[in-house]
């Protein structure tokens, strides 16, 4: 219980794990989007317009095509976490061996490692996603979703290979580093074997971060209208349509009704934050936990 940040982030993420996977099953929630553009009222004669704000039939009010907002953020959140989870997971899967393998600060791989990292780290990441993602090698194709991913990826491996060169090159001067290699431990396993178990703890804390920061992208490239998902015309002609339901395209969506119907950019902009808080939580509870001051 001393660990408040990590009890916290526990509960925050148990809570976000049940909206993601029960919450579309729940009988209030609507999976089918139905558009109700205007609602009449029997008896009175009278009939609004969308979008509607908050009450007692849409607790979070609709969008403007009348669709219900508390179903748009519970179903979109699995594609949300999917996304963060993806680019993030792809990043340290490569990033990490190239990290150890440069772990001596000599030689080809460290050269590519820092070189990659001297070229990208320099630029906010934002600014390179808003200008590869408009180019027409990610906008007019069915893979667009695979290619931001990846591209995503790719731009930060070198910024976390660094990370963890530089601790790894802190272990490699240990007596039990320079006992393994005497003996003729292969490199594979005095990697797994030695490296990993101890970088461990700091690889998750990591992790849990970046998956703060992947959501926090996402917030961004909604507000720029930069969508993860398009639906592209058979013919490939624009307009090009956002088919996602991600929390960042719910705010790209509607970010031009925060005057005139608040609720809408509001809502998605609050999961976002609550996401953030949450693995923010979640890695300083994790470094209270391993991490010796």
């Amino acid at each position: 219980m001393r660990n408040r940040e990590l009890t916290t982030g526990l509960i925050l993420l148990s809570i976000l794990l049940v909206v993601t996977f029960i919450g579309p099953y729940l009988p209030f929630i609507d999976t089918e989007f139905e558009e109700g553009r205007m609602r009449f009222y029997e008896g009175s004669g009278k009939f609004t317009k969308a979008p509607h704000p908050p009450s007692s039939e849409d607790w979070l009010g609709t969008d403007g095509d009348g669709r219900d907002m508390l179903s748009l953020i519970v179903v979109g959140a699995k594609d949300t976490l999917f996304f963060m989870i993806a680019c993030t997971f792809i990043k340290y899967l490569l990033a990490i061996p190239l990290g150890l393998l440069a772990s001596k600060g000599k030689g080809f791989t460290y050269f590519v490692l820092s070189t990659w990292n001297s070229v990208l780290s320099g630029i906010p990441l934002i600014f390179m996603a808003l200008i590869l993602f408009n180019m027409p090698l990610f906008t007019y194709t069915n893979e667009r979703f695979l290619l931001i991913v990846f591209t995503v990826a790719l731009l930060e491996i070198g910024k976390v290979g660094m990370v963890f060169q530089q601790l790894a090159n802190s272990l490699s001067k240990k007596p039990y580093i320079d006992a393994a290699i005497t003996i003729g431990s292969k490199q594979s396993y005095i990697m797994f074997g030695h490296y990993l178990p101890v970088l461990g703890p700091q690889i998750l804390i990591n992790f849990m971060m970046d998956l703060g920061r992947m959501a926090l992208l996402i917030g961004q490239l909604g507000v720029f209208k930069v969508f993860i998902d398009f639906g592209i015309f058979p013919d490939g002609t624009p307009p090009l349509q956002n088919t996602g339901y991600n929390w960042g395209s719910l705010l790209g969506d509607t970010k031009n009704d925060i005057l005139n119907a608040t609720w809408i950019p509001l809502f998605p902009a609050l999961a976002i934050t609550y996401v953030i808080f949450t693995f923010n939580l979640l890695g300083e509870g994790l470094r209270k936990r391993w991490v010796k001051a």
